[in-house]
């Protein structure tokens, strides 16, 4: 009992025990040791580690809404890709349309104009 009492004043435990306790308080404060001593050579381990290779599975946890957001991103970047390129395309219809449009105003404006210097010269004949 006494030794056991030495041990928890040392730890800073100063509360009442009662001889009934004893058998439980004696293998409680050896299971806070062990744990104590584990928890050190734990925290000792992991510093001990190369950096990345501790927590990997915290890691995958930690890195999944990223994942998930850049899924996302990914799929909208897409989707305005396709957009940009069918608008490229419509554009470029719209280019090739409106060009054979002023080239054909182009061969009217110069009949037209062959037309009204004809027409002049004959004015002029007459």
């Amino acid at each position: 009992f006494k030794q056991l009492r030495d041990k928890l004043d040392e730890f800073g435990y100063r509360a009442a025990l009662g001889i009934e306790s004893l058998p439980l308080v004696e293998r409680l404060f050896a299971d806070l040791l062990q744990t104590t001593a584990s928890l050190r050579d734990a925290k000792l381990a992991e510093h001990t580690q190369p950096t990345g290779s501790h927590n990997g599975d915290n890691l995958a946890v930690d890195l999944e809404p990223f994942k998930r957001d850049n899924a996302r991103l990914v799929k909208e970047v897409n989707q305005l890709h396709a957009e940009l390129i069918r608008r490229r395309d419509v554009a470029d219809a719209q280019g090739k349309k409106l060009k054979a449009h002023m080239r054909g105003l182009e061969h009217e404006n110069s009949d037209l104009r062959f037309l009204n210097s004809q027409y002049s010269q004959r004015i002029r004949v007459l």
